[in-house]
């Protein structure tokens, strides 16, 4: 059977958080004083240029955040709050709890550890506030640069937490909202804005790809890594790795229209740009773009490098998922799914059916706490394991499943997942056919009508 799924799977961005926005935030050093100070500063300071979230926070930084939280939902309750201070207490309140699951539990806290259920709840939080304070932030933006970049960090926020609650038309909604506006920014202060402005690049590329907008995010990646090729040279220190990322999901846009040898450049650039900053290895970063890698690797048959950097890749999450699951379990599935498919490639069946199962395994449990984000990958992971094994009643019975899990979204958004719908739909009727086996008349009733053209 041809391959379901030969291209690289987008980082889906909450892997964006490698490039999150510092939104006014105090020190650490002095939070507890600062916070009080909050509601009553008057005139924002410059918007911060975008940083990098460390891959080892201390012990110490979810009980912070957890206690900074605890004290400006406190100051948000107070009455005497002008718009605007209100305003910066929920836009730092979406920037905490959007980072909350992103952080680590004192080693040996095992109730310090979120769960599938809890980061939905951190991330519909970090939603709300950010769309609140979007809305308080609006009548602002005419006072100038500073309140309109607020702004843009807020809808910022808000497409990351929408994008990872599987709400995808509010996220390119919000993410095609903030481009525009860091596009005017930056022409009109390119040295504090165009950080900003190629961030939001990425992001709405991400965003459009994954609802099926393959041209808007074809030129927008490109944008994003043009922006950020200009950053890193000036400030390599700041700007490699978030060159790296917009390489990596600019590789990914572009795998679907085929392999060559340009896509395949971009995705090694991604690695060797992650592999200077990172010699250990131990990153998401390079996890990300080594499995990336190793997708564009097998999809111009270079089987044996494919498999070598797509066991790195699982290497390095199964680390960090140890570590830090709330954060890192869905991107270990995810390689481990890659994973599986490089070992068929090379004949390792049976290793390849352990790895398929558990990558499974682990997206059921996934999907039942956020089913709008993860829904997509249990179907894409139902498919994987359909094509590996061996058994034509249990490869008809995964895609069955696949088709049914996703179907629902599908239907809700049938330009997001039309790609992914059409190709489960045609393998699971030539496996039908193959095996003399009657397809399933009501499985594929309204999907048939939403995929034909209009």
């Amino acid at each position: 059977m041809a391959q379901l799924l030969p291209g690289p799977v987008l980082p889906v961005v909450g892997e964006l958080a490698l490039n999150r926005f510092l939104i006014d935030a105090p020190d650490l050093a002095d939070w507890y004083a600062a916070s009080f100070a909050f509601a009553r500063e008057t005139e924002p300071s410059s918007p911060p240029d975008i940083i990098a979230i460390s891959d080892a926070p201390s012990e110490l930084s979810r009980s912070l955040i957890e206690a900074r939280i605890a004290l400006l939902e406190q100051q948000r309750q107070l009455s005497d709050l002008r718009s605007e201070s209100e305003a910066r207490i929920y836009l730092e309140l979406a920037r905490l709890y959007y980072e909350l699951p992103r952080t680590a539990p004192a080693p040996g806290v095992s109730q310090g550890v979120l769960g599938p259920a809890g980061v939905r709840e951190k991330l519909e939080a970090s939603a709300n506030s950010a769309a609140k304070a979007a809305e308080l932030l609006r009548p602002f933006a005419g006072r100038g640069p500073a309140y309109q970049g607020r702004l843009g960090q807020a809808l910022t926020i808000l497409s990351l937490a929408s994008s990872e609650l599987g709400e995808w038309d509010q996220a390119l909604e919000t993410a095609h909202a903030a481009a525009d506006l860091y596009r005017e920014l930056k022409d009109r202060d390119p040295d504090t804005f165009l950080p900003g402005f190629a961030m939001s690049l990425n992001n709405y590329a991400t965003m459009s790809s994954r609802l099926g907008k393959r041209e808007a995010a074809l030129v927008t990646s490109g944008e994003a890594v043009k922006v950020f090729r200009q950053l890193a040279l000036s400030q390599p220190a700041a700007f490699e790795a978030k060159l790296a990322a917009a390489l990596v999901n600019h590789s990914a846009i572009v795998s679907p229209l085929g392999p060559s040898e340009a896509t395949l450049s971009v995705a090694r650039e991604a690695v060797q740009f992650y592999r200077r900053l990172d010699p250990n290895g131990d990153t998401v970063g390079l996890a990300k773009a080594l499995s990336n890698y190793a997708s564009t690797l097998s999809a111009v048959g270079q089987f044996e490098p494919a498999l070598v950097a797509s066991r790195d890749a699982v290497d390095g999450l199964l680390r960090l998922a140890q570590i830090r699951p709330d954060q890192y379990r869905a991107n270990f599935a995810m390689a481990l799914s890659n994973f599986s498919q490089r070992l068929a490639d090379v004949g390792q069946r049976e290793a390849a059916l352990a790895a398929a199962r558990e990558a499974l395994d682990i997206r059921r449990q996934l999907a039942c706490a956020n089913p709008g984000q993860s829904l997509p990958d249990l179907a894409t992971s139902l498919a994987v394991l359909g094509q590996i094994t061996d058994d034509p009643t249990e490869s008809i019975a995964l895609f069955h499943e696949a088709i049914t899990q996703l179907r629902p979204l599908f239907l809700q958004l049938p330009q997001a997942h039309s790609s992914l719908m059409t190709k489960l739909g045609r393998s699971y009727l030539e496996l039908c056919q193959a095996y003399s086996t009657a397809p399933d008349p009501a499985l594929l009733a309204l999907i048939t009508e939403k995929l034909q053209p209009r």
